[in-house]
């Protein structure tokens, strides 16, 4: 089913008794010409982990990365700056989920 543009999606991936996670697909700012262009799929690794009691995963309440179309190179890719800051936010989470389970 194709999107329409000028719009952002949120997707979710979610598991029950995991902690869910979400993007960001834009398709704002693609020229008229390529609207009709069948951009290839947007592949993600996804990894659903079980919560850890006490830790604080606010942070996922919020898109871990954007995906957008990029008229430099006439391709979707991706926020690389927002991505890298959620990692090293994740991984903190990672380290208190240690601690917790010790």
């Amino acid at each position: 089913m194709p999107l329409e543009t000028s719009e952002e999606y949120l997707v979710v991936v979610s598991k029950k008794g995991r902690v869910s996670k979400l993007f960001v697909v834009s398709t704002e700012n693609i020229p008229e010409q390529a609207r009709t262009t069948s951009f290839p799929p947007i592949g993600a690794e996804i990894t659903l982990f079980k919560p850890v009691k006490g830790i604080d995963y606010s942070l996922l309440l919020k898109p871990l990365i954007k995906y957008y179309y990029d008229s430099e190179t006439g391709k979707y890719t991706y926020d690389k700056a927002l991505l890298e800051k959620v990692l090293q936010e994740l991984e903190k989470i990672k380290e208190e989920e240690k601690l917790k389970k010790h």
